[in-house]
C-alpha cells in the first residue's frame, strides 16, 4: 500500500516537472518568434529606409547636385548594409545617375568655355 502511494506521488511529481517543462518551452518559443518578428521589421524600416535614400541620391545626381547624391548613396549604401540586403543593382543605377551627372557637368563647363572664347 505505501509502495503504491510513494509510486503514485512519483508519477505526480515526474508529470507536473514534465507540464513546467512544457509551459517553458512554450514561453521560449513564443519569445523567439517575437524576436525574429521584431528582426524581421527592423530589416524591413531599414531597407526602406535605403531605398528611400536611393531614391533621393538619384534625384540629386539628376539635378547635377553631385555632393549630396554622393553623400546620399553612401548612407544608402550604410544602411542597407546594416540590413544585411544586397541592393547592388539600385546602387549600380544611382552610380551610374551620377556619372552621368557628371558628364554633363563636364559637357556643360566646356560649352561655357567656347561660349567665352
Amino acid at each position: 500500500r505505501r509502495e503504491e502511494e510513494e509510486q503514485e506521488e512519483k508519477r505526480a511529481a515526474e508529470q507536473a516537472r514534465s507540464e513546467e517543462e512544457s509551459r517553458e518551452e512554450a514561453r521560449l518559443t513564443e519569445e523567439a518568434s517575437g524576436l525574429a518578428r521584431e528582426e524581421e521589421e527592423r530589416v524591413a524600416a531599414l531597407v526602406a529606409e535605403g531605398e528611400d535614400l536611393l531614391g533621393k541620391a538619384t534625384v540629386e545626381a539628376e539635378a547635377l547636385r553631385l555632393p549630396q547624391a554622393q553623400a546620399l548613396l553612401t548612407e544608402a549604401k550604410g544602411v542597407l548594409m546594416e540590413a544585411g540586403v544586397d541592393h547592388a543593382e539600385q546602387v549600380r543605377g544611382v552610380e551610374a545617375a551620377i556619372d552621368e551627372a557628371k558628364e554633363e557637368i563636364k559637357a556643360k563647363e566646356v560649352e561655357q568655355t567656347i561660349e567665352v572664347a
